[in-house]
């Protein structure tokens, strides 16, 4: 199950775990709201039920029994009922809980944020066994929050590494930012740092997401910073991600400890990720696998583009190593085996506790 946003800016990874889960012999049924049924394509392995996430808390044991009832009319007269429920995103979290409440599911709830892991401490769903999947070790201290008792366990994301990767950062290169758009000052500090390159290199494009940008007020921004003949809103960019991955510099500039495929398809593709230090998004390693800022500021922004231009020999080699990181590390099959190993462990009933590391 998926909320809205997740169903769209996650739909590649959701796939490459359905496909992956059904050739393993899982039999998948997707949940996805009905205003979010448009990002589903045909073809796919999972059949998929529509949910009403809209709606008074008081009507929505209905609205799931509804749910239950069009996922239990898919299925053939042999097979057995629900094991579990694994809810992908905040916002259907609760609808999840009440699904394995009325199903007799286990639930497991991914924990892809640093504001997920603290809506997990403060919210218990109350819904039978519970497990939490965490795409990085690193968000396993605000899942627990002083409950050491709760289970979690890590099942890092993975992509596929395509083939050759991009030559390299072009001296007029196309930027795409990349983020959910709630830090204004992050987004502000970013493209005042790119202006300031921008006066020097006036083939540079900047792309970002429609939504993210306006959220952020990056448009206003632009316009205050003369960017908006080289500045491009593309809507849902995570979702069709082609274009963000025909470009030469992905930008992070918000350290909300969010975990987006999209950085691992970057990598993936041979971009150079330039990205704001993270705490909790271990892929991002400063001189390993991406270029990190440490300081907030138009200053420290400016001054790492200008390296990644100035210095193309070394941003491609910091490229190439974020791609062979994720190539080695960041697997879609381990990601589906990790996946797979919590299912079965959670149906099985048996207890291991959460010690793996990245």
């Amino acid at each position: 199950m998926a909320d809205e946003s997740f169903a769209a800016r996650e739909r590649a990874m959701l796939l490459r775990l359905e496909v992956g889960l059904a050739d393993e012999g899982v039999r998948v049924v997707y949940a996805v709201p009905r205003s979010a049924m448009h990002w589903r394509g045909a073809g796919l392995s999972a059949q998929t039920v529509p949910y009403e996430s809209r709606g008074l808390s008081v009507s929505r044991a209905w609205r799931v029994r509804r749910l239950v009832e069009a996922a239990r009319a898919l299925q053939s007269s042999d097979e057995q009922a629900f094991d579990l429920v694994h809810a992908f995103g905040e916002g259907c979290w609760t609808f999840a809980a009440e699904t394995a409440r009325q199903t007799g599911a286990a639930l497991a709830l991914e924990v892809h944020s640093a504001q997920a892991a603290m809506t997990a401490a403060r919210r218990r769903p109350g819904a039978g066994a519970t497990l939490y999947l965490l795409p990085d070790a690193a968000l396993e201290r605000p899942v627990r929050a002083g409950e050491p008792g709760v289970q979690a366990r890590l099942t890092p994301w993975g992509v596929h590494t395509p083939g050759p990767p991009r030559e390299g950062v072009r001296r007029g290169p196309a930027v795409v930012i990349d983020g959910g758009g709630a830090d204004r000052p992050a987004m502000r500090a970013t493209l005042e740092g790119l202006a300031a390159v921008a006066a020097q290199q006036p083939d540079l494009m900047i792309f970002a997401d429609e939504g993210a940008a306006q959220g952020s007020g990056a448009w206003g921004a632009a316009q205050r910073l003369k960017l908006t003949d080289r500045f491009t809103l593309a809507p849902d960019i995570e979702a069709r991600r082609e274009l963000a991955l025909r470009g030469d510099i992905l930008v992070i500039p918000e350290a909300r400890g969010e975990h987006r495929s999209l950085t691992l398809d970057a990598m993936a593709a041979g971009m150079l990720v330039i990205a704001a230090e993270d705490p909790f998004v271990s892929v991002l390693s400063d001189g390993r696998t991406a270029r990190l800022v440490r300081r907030p500021t138009a200053e420290a922004w400016r001054e790492t583009f200008e390296w990644a231009i100035r210095e193309p020999a070394a941003a491609r080699a910091l490229a190439l190593s974020g791609r062979e990181h994720v190539r080695l590390h960041c697997r879609a099959s381990a990601h589906v085996a990790a996946v797979l190993g919590a299912y079965e462990w959670m149906t099985s009933g048996a207890s291991i506790p959460f010690e793996e590391r990245v």
